[in-house]
């Protein structure tokens, strides 16, 4: 197993911590945020592919790991969206 694949659970741990002081409104600064979901991406990225390598994986392409910068979705009181 590769050293991105152990390192996971780490990893995860930084991550969160840090989206949750973003959540808890304990960080605003939006050029951290950038810097964050940068790092995040990257993290991604590396994860899929160390774990493809692990296991054997060398056909078809691995998705994007950019921003999904989709238009927020409006929830009516029914939850459907509009």
């Amino acid at each position: 197993m590769s050293g991105v694949v152990q390192q996971l659970p780490a990893l995860i741990g930084v991550v969160i911590g840090a989206l949750e002081r973003f959540a808890r409104g304990e960080r605003t600064d939006t050029e951290q945020w950038d810097a964050l979901m940068a790092d995040v991406i990257a993290d991604r990225a590396r994860f899929y592919a160390e774990a493809r390598r692990d296991l054997g994986i060398t056909s078809g392409q691995l998705p994007s790991s950019g921003r999904w910068d989709a238009d927020p979705i409006s929830v009516t009181p029914t939850g459907l969206a509009t």
